[in-house]
Parts: C-alpha cells; sequence; structure tokens
C-alpha cells in the first residue's frame, strides 16, 4: 500500500513537472540581437554574432545561437513592462577589459530584464 501510495505521488508530480514546462515554452518571449563585439554572460566569453535572448520563467534569461542552440542562461531581476520601443536594447556594463550583458529591453514586446551579477 505504501509503495502505492508513493508511485502515485511520483506520477502526479511527473505529470505537474510536464504541464510546467509545457506552459513555459508557450509563454517565453524571445529577441533577436547582432551584438557586434566579444561580451560576457553567466561568466563565459561569446564571439560577435546572432544571438536571441530568451526570457523564459519569470526570472531565467537564456541565450541562443543562430541555430536556436541554448549556450548560457542567466537569473534577471526587475522584468517589467517599458514604454513601447521599436527597437531592441541591449545594455552592457564595463569590468576589468570586458563588456558584461546587463539589461535587454525587448521592443515591441515592452518588456525589460536586468541580469543579475554573480560575485566574485
Amino acid at each position: 500500500m505504501k509503495h502505492l501510495i508513493l508511485h502515485t505521488i511520483a506520477a502526479f508530480t511527473l505529470a505537474l513537472a510536464g504541464l510546467a514546462t509545457t506552459a513555459t515554452a508557450q509563454s517565453a518571449q524571445a529577441v533577436k540581437v547582432n551584438v557586434p563585439f566579444e561580451f560576457v554572460l553567466a561568466e563565459q566569453n561569446f564571439p560577435a554574432g546572432e544571438y536571441s535572448l530568451v526570457r523564459s520563467e519569470p526570472n531565467i534569461l537564456i541565450l541562443r545561437d543562430g541555430q536556436g542552440h541554448s549556450l548560457a542562461q542567466v537569473l534577471i531581476d526587475g522584468v517589467g513592462s517599458a514604454a513601447p520601443e521599436t527597437d531592441v536594447k541591449l545594455k552592457f556594463y564595463p569590468s576589468e577589459g570586458q563588456l558584461l550583458l546587463s539589461e535587454v529591453w525587448s521592443g515591441q514586446d515592452s518588456w525589460v530584464a536586468h541580469v543579475l551579477r554573480t560575485k566574485n
């Protein structure tokens, strides 16, 4: 009986996790960007190039390459609405000779994400 209850709870938990993943995939918001210089995100260096930034979950930002492969993900804070802009804007913070991605303005989707910096 005890095993039946544990299996039922485990199956229910997995079913809820599947629903949450489906809802997240449907609610993700992405912007395409062309970064003309090397930059740092999640303590990783990335070359200049075309990328997508995907806001997934309320507090996660995922960097993807031009083929859609996930390269890095970071925690974000202060996600909120902004006045509608026509262009996507990225802000970078200079630190020790590198440029760290610090903010993403989504343009027409009207959201702003502040990248949380890790402490060294």
